[in-house]
């Protein structure tokens, strides 16, 4: 399991855990959970978004697998959802799908990763500890060769333009990149719904739909669904 950030470089990563874990049972009890919960991470302070005077917090992303929390958003789960949530869900499915291409990076460039490892424990960990700083130094370093133009997924106003890194690991079923089972976790607090309600309100207001005017047309036209196989900027 790993945290990254929006140019796809790693900046936390839980390694060892049992293959029938899921996400967020090994979330809860990492020292990055404690933390961000306790308040105890040095994360910048609530600003307004643009063009508003409503102050809201940085926020890690999640799946639906995921608790809601006063630092955790995640997708409106649900049928039949109006407009403006399917919308939000839209955009937040944006955003957290650049998690998915930090792994899919990773898996592309270190082949290593592309069939089961064959090695004691231990140096598998260090394995792939290895793997995640060299992604993020060559992020760092020589980001146009590492991800060059169109390695990663882009959007359009037709939806999403996969990236070259998909092509490269195809049938892959590794963890990283595997569907999470069904959500269990429903913790939610008032304090983090009232703040998931404020993002709804502004994804669909005209200053938060302005880097993507043609999120309403596109998630409510006929035959298109909003799933993480969607993204926009």
């Amino acid at each position: 399991m790993a945290l990254c950030d929006a140019h796809y470089r790693f900046t936390y990563v839980s390694i060892g855990s049992y293959g029938h874990d899921n996400d967020a049972s090994i979330f809860a009890k990492s020292d990055l959970y404690e933390a961000l919960d306790k308040d105890e991470v040095n994360v910048p302070d609530p600003e307004p978004l643009e063009a508003t005077d409503q102050p809201l917090p940085y926020y890690v992303i999640g799946d639906d697998i995921f608790a809601l929390k006063t630092w955790l958003m995640k997708p409106i789960p649900g049928r039949g959802l109006d407009a403006e949530t399917k919308v939000y869900n839209y955009r937040l499915s944006s955003a957290r799908r650049t998690i998915e291409n930090a792994f899919g990076i990773l898996s592309a460039r270190w082949l290593v990763f592309m069939r089961p490892i064959r090695a004691d424990v231990c140096t598998v960990d260090s394995i792939v500890r290895a793997c995640a700083a060299l992604h993020n130094y060559l992020l760092c370093t020589d980001n146009a060769k590492y991800v060059p133009s169109r390695f990663a997924d882009m959007c359009s106003d037709k939806g999403l333009v996969e990236g070259d890194w998909r092509a490269l690991i195809r049938g892959d079923t590794t963890p990283a990149l595997a569907k999470p089972k069904p959500p269990t976790a429903r913790n939610y607090t008032h304090d983090a719904k009232a703040g998931r309600t404020h993002l709804v309100n502004y994804v669909n207001s005209t200053e938060g739909a302005a880097r993507c005017p043609w999120q309403r047309t596109y998630v409510l036209s006929s035959g298109n669904k909003v799933s993480d196989q969607d993204v926009c900027p």
